[in-house]
């Protein structure tokens, strides 16, 4: 066993025994979480101890709207589902820029969608559809640096469909930096359409 995979295994069964009496706080399951991430996105981690990973992982940002999830807990699961870098993990991403969602918890959100998708390989139609779909849902966040950062992203990522929408944003957003955010982006989209 590698030591990436007892680390994965050690830090499983710690989340765990989160919410028991000797289980850990929710700042050292956020740390767990994120960490859980970084480390079953190794090579040296077998198919099954990532799967597990991504299961607990996606699992707390899958359920944030079902059951209370604390904001460092949700942010320590996005953070690790960026870390992890699969598509599953991108779809549960995906979940995390709605506009209840904290703006720094959906930004890192947006980050780890955007690394995904600028690496292309291994994410399927589906995953990218939903992905820039959470990307174009993103440009209407309460935040203005979120709605600037998904158009950047759209800009990037996005195809022709998008482009009216970025129009749109850099026409009647009211926050400057987020139009110009946008028009960059459209202009950026319009350059890579054939």
């Amino acid at each position: 066993m590698s030591k990436e995979e007892d680390l994965v295994k050690r830090l499983l069964q710690k989340l765990t025994a989160h919410g028991t009496p000797n289980g850990p706080s929710g700042g050292e399951a956020a740390i767990a979480l994120h960490d859980l991430g970084a480390t079953a996105a190794s090579p040296n981690v077998k198919p099954d101890l990532k799967k597990g990973a991504e299961l607990v992982i996606t699992q707390v940002i899958h359920d944030q709207n079902k059951q209370y999830t604390s904001k460092e807990l949700l942010d320590g699961a996005v953070k690790g589902a960026a870390a992890l870098g699969t598509e599953n993990a991108g779809i549960a991403l995906s979940k995390a820029v709605h506009s209840q969602v904290p703006a720094a918890t959906a930004r890192e959100a947006l980050k780890g969608m955007a690394a995904l998708l600028a690496r292309g390989k291994g994410v399927s139609g589906v995953g990218i559809e939903k992905m820039t779909t959470a990307l174009v849902e993103a440009t209407a966040h309460p935040s203005g640096e979120v709605r600037a950062l998904a158009a950047e992203y759209l800009g990037t990522h996005g195809d022709a469909k998008h482009v009216k929408k970025l129009e749109s944003l850099a026409a009647k957003d009211g926050e400057g930096y987020v139009r110009n955010s946008a028009k960059r982006a459209a202009e950026e989209l319009r350059r890579r359409l054939p």
